[in-house]
């Protein structure tokens, strides 16, 4: 018994969308961004969709609405967790800073900066100044060839 419909004249509504075939439809962008209004993740955002990440990665590099959709709404997740931060700072709202910061340092590649006065019980501003005057000395006496 032949199939009624090919895959040339189906739509992707026609199709059956499912992990094994993932069917993009332009409507993901604004869905996504919903989702990550609440601060999920790209792992998060595969399950809803049905997708893994490679393809959501693959449709990322080839269709640029979605990869305008996925920078909005990284930013806007993002935002969700800082709000976050900032609402317990005030004491508005509790939550384990241990995990926060560990979400926002593996998430959004956040990283504690550690400023040069601070460090003076290490005697790292002294090494630091060395190396700036060895740097300086070997640029007085630096040819050009």
């Amino acid at each position: 018994m032949a199939c009624a419909m090919s895959l040339d004249d189906a739509t992707p509504k026609d199709l059956k969308h499912d992990w094994r075939n993932p069917i993009y439809r332009p409507e993901m962008c604004q869905e996504i961004q919903e989702w990550y209004k609440d601060g999920v993740s790209d792992a998060e955002i595969c399950v809803k969709l049905d997708i893994s990440r490679a393809t959501l990665y693959r449709w990322e590099n080839e269709r640029p609405e979605f990869a305008k959709a996925l920078e909005h709404g990284r930013s806007a997740s993002m935002a969700h967790w800082q709000i976050l931060g900032h609402d317990a700072c005030k004491g508005e709202r509790k939550i384990s800073e241990k995990i926060w910061m560990l979400n926002m340092k593996n998430r959004f590649n956040w990283r504690e900066k550690v400023e040069l006065e601070d460090c003076d019980h290490f005697g790292l501003n002294r090494t630091v100044k060395e190396l700036q005057n060895l740097i300086a000395l070997h640029k007085k006496f630096e040819r050009d060839y």
